[in-house]
């Protein structure tokens, strides 16, 4: 997906540096606009991959319980 490579070549950078001109400014904003775009669909991968990472971790395992 564009915007998360736009994203992750330059994550500290605000989303409108991030993306590559105008047009992809405005895709970006229409895209996290809509009305099906939700805060739970676009983090629930990283969540999901957050865990899998401190699953993996001994001490995390340890700590969470």
């Amino acid at each position: 997906m564009l915007i998360v490579k736009r994203i992750a070549r330059k994550p500290s950078a605000s989303f409108p540096e991030a993306m590559l001109g105008d047009k992809e400014v405005v895709a970006f904003y229409r895209f996290i606009n809509h009305k099906r775009t939700t805060l739970d669909q676009l983090i629930k991968p990283h969540i999901n991959a957050s865990i899998e990472r401190a699953d993996a971790c001994p001490l995390s395992n340890d700590i969470k319980n």
